[in-house]
């Protein structure tokens, strides 16, 4: 559903529920952060989250169980210049963002005295991971630049390029032979004139700020990239609330 919300095909409210309502009755939520838990005591230490740090207000919670589930986060792999360079797709804010940098590059690319080069790097949309997050997202995005692209800005169709890499040999890696080529057909199937430019075998050694460095050395140019290659448990880091695992 992140990938309709970043393509507009849905809307961020149709796919998020406040918590408030989802919860049982005589129970209790506070949105703050865990920054320690003393299991002797059986206490649980947080403070508010804001981004005042002078309005920060710290309290204890007691508990007789306590579970962590501080969920996962983008693994990159250690590859350099994900984290600077790339995209996410793993919150509703990561959907918001791609729609907005998609837009941008989109208006950039309309200003006149730009090349036809400049043009296709500008707008080559490159998805990473070729997973159900990755697939999905090019599905959504292809249908984009069929539709909505070809009517607004139909100037430029022919410099919209989708890239899909995949560092394995396959697309949807995790599902059924049948079910990978399937994606793999319709991706490439170029439906309404737009096809994704789908690469297996391709993984990612660098992400710099315009180029993507591909693992036999070719470089990529690039308007805006995603990566969605993958996940990792968060973890509880001491004295502070869920942390990233070392990449």
């Amino acid at each position: 559903m992140l990938a309709g919300a970043a393509l507009g095909t849905l809307e961020p409210r149709s796919i998020i529920e406040p918590i408030r309502t989802c919860l049982p009755r005589h129970s209790q939520y506070f949105e703050a952060q865990a920054t320690a838990i003393d299991p002797e005591a059986r206490v649980i230490s947080c403070q508010t989250v804001t981004p005042d740090a002078d309005e920060c207000t710290r309290f204890d919670v007691q508990y007789d169980v306590c579970v962590v589930a501080v969920g996962a986060a983008p693994n990159t792999f250690g590859v350099p210049g994900v984290r600077e360079h790339c995209l996410f797709l793993k919150q509703v804010s990561d959907a918001m963002r791609f729609r907005e940098r998609l837009s941008d590059a989109l208006e950039r690319a309309s200003l006149p005295g730009l090349s036809d080069a400049r043009l296709r790097e500008m707008l080559t949309f490159v998805v990473i991971g070729a997973g159900p997050t990755g697939v999905e997202l090019c599905g959504e995005l292809r249908d984009y630049v069929a539709q909505d692209v070809a009517r607004l800005y139909g100037r430029l169709l022919p410099h919209v390029r989708i890239v899909l890499l995949e560092a394995s040999d396959k697309v949807l890696g995790a599902f059924d032979v049948d079910m990978q080529q399937a994606a793999l057909c319709r991706l490439r199937a170029g439906g309404a004139g737009v096809r994704v430019d789908v690469r297996t075998s391709a993984g990612v050694s660098e992400v710099r700020a315009k180029t993507i460095v591909l693992s036999d050395d070719e470089v990529l140019p690039y308007g805006v990239a995603v990566w969605a290659a993958g996940e990792k448990g968060e973890r509880w880091e001491e004295g502070g609330a869920a942390g990233e695992k070392g990449e």
